[in-house]
C-alpha cells in the first residue's frame, strides 16, 4: 500500500494496536490526524477485538475495510478477503468432481445454505 500511495494521491498513516487499550489510543490518534478511512489488516490482537473496532469506526463515522467476512458479521462496512465457509462448500465441490472423474463413488454431498 505504501508503494502505491503516493501514485493514488493518497497518503497512509499507521497506527499500531497490539492490546486492547492501544486500540482506543490508535483511535483517538486517527481523529487527531482526521483520516478520512480505516483498512483494518488481519493481526494479533485484533480478530478478538473485532466488535469494539467496529463500534469505535461507526462512532467516529470512519468508513472501513475489513480483512475479511467476520468483521462484516460484527456489523463492519466491508471486507476485502475471502468468504471462508465459500472456500470450504468450493474445496469439496472440486474434490467431489475429481474423486468422480477418477472413478471414485463421490464421499459427500454438499450443498450451499
Amino acid at each position: 500500500m505504501q508503494v502505491v500511495a503516493p501514485a493514488l494521491g493518497v497518503q497512509i498513516q499507521s497506527f499500531d494496536a497490539r492490546e486492547l487499550v492501544d486500540i482506543d489510543r490508535a483511535f483517538e490518534a486517527a481523529a487527531k490526524a482526521k483520516v478520512a478511512g480505516l483498512i483494518v489488516t488481519q493481526q494479533h490482537p485484533i480478530p478478538g477485538n473485532a466488535k469494539r473496532i467496529v463500534e469505535l469506526a461507526a462512532k467516529r463515522r470512519l468508513p472501513a475495510i475489513y480483512a475479511d467476512t467476520p468483521w462484516i458479521h460484527n456489523g463492519g462496512l466491508m471486507s476485502y478477503g475471502p468468504s471462508i465457509p465459500d472456500l470450504h462448500r468450493r474445496a469439496a465441490v472440486y474434490g467431489t468432481r475429481s474423486s468422480r472423474r477418477e472413478g471414485h463413488p463421490p464421499t459427500c454431498r454438499c450443498s450451499r445454505r
